[in-house]
């Protein structure tokens, strides 16, 4: 939720003595860090405390643990519950975890409209009836994007239509991969640029978007670079994430020597100093421009 991830683990009680009146409880972790894996193998720890003791002095006990020594191993009657080290995570290979090639394989070339609205910084959402089918698509859209890292930041994982708040946050926010798993959001196109079904491989650019996905050379150079990454037999997907993370790095720098001055001291990108890169290709270079504060 904005800029906050929050991990939840919940669990049925087997603790009726301790606990007389739960039935079930959930152990939830707010973090600005993305590593599901990492705040997991913490929760599973606490959720075993609090569940053999009912004691949530003892969780923050171990929270704080965690925060000042990098590490935790509770134990109730001495038994250790386990022990969780956060030097045994990485974070940056938890960014890794979704397969880029296999999302290129699942959408063939409509992939090229995933990496071009997250090139334009456009609003996407995705949906899908399967929650983890739709988290696990949602997770390896940034890697078509490993040279902008705020687009992680921009992930929202699961959104319920029904929540004001989390929809009055996409109203506030100016680009986000946004996942839903109520077939009616594609119906509220005021809150996408490109909306994806998931299940079916469905793609719609929403009308006031349309004239920004016009397609161009510079697509189909991409485009086919994924395909050809796609239909190797390898399964490692870094070097399409290096490629790929090159080819939008020369795209930008491409925009950053088209810069000048424009009177007041200031270097920006003009509008008309595009029109000869070819059909489409102006508008999309634009909104490049403008997605990176070159415009």
């Amino acid at each position: 939720f904005k800029n906050t991830w929050i991990y939840c683990l919940p669990a049925m009680n087997t603790n009726s003595s301790d606990l007389p009146r739960v039935s079930a409880h959930a152990i939830c972790l707010l973090s600005k860090l993305f590593d599901p894996e990492k705040h997991q193998a913490l929760l599973e720890i606490m959720s075993k405390l609090y569940n053999a003791t009912g004691d949530p002095v003892r969780l923050l006990e171990g929270y704080l643990s965690v925060f000042a020594k990098g590490e935790w191993q509770p134990s109730v009657d001495g038994e250790s519950l386990g022990r969780y080290v956060d030097a045994e995570h990485d974070s940056r290979a938890a960014m890794l975890r979704s397969s880029l090639i296999e999302l290129v394989r699942g959408f063939g070339q409509e992939s090229i409209y995933i990496w071009s609205a997250l090139m334009m910084s456009k609003r996407i959402v995705l949906y899908s009836n399967s929650i983890h089918k739709l988290q696990h698509t949602i997770r390896a859209i940034p890697l078509l994007a490993w040279h902008r890292g705020s687009v992680w930041d921009s992930i929202r994982p699961f959104i319920s239509l029904d929540n004001l708040a989390e929809i009055a946050d996409l109203d506030t926010s100016r680009f986000y991969v946004a996942g839903f798993n109520d077939p009616a959001i594609q119906s509220r196109p005021e809150l996408y640029d490109l909306f994806i079904d998931v299940d079916t491989q469905n793609f719609v650019v929403a009308d006031h978007a349309a004239s920004d996905f016009g397609l161009c050379h510079l697509h189909k150079s991409i485009a086919n670079f994924l395909m050809e990454a796609a239909g190797s037999s390898s399964q490692d997907h870094q070097p399409l994430i290096k490629g790929l993370c090159t080819k939008s790095q020369q795209i930008i720098e491409k925009l950053t020597s088209l810069r000048k001055d424009d009177g007041d001291g200031q270097l920006y990108v003009a509008r008309e100093d595009l029109v000869d890169l070819g059909k489409n290709a102006d508008v999309f270079m634009y909104n490049i421009a403008l997605a990176e504060g070159l415009a």
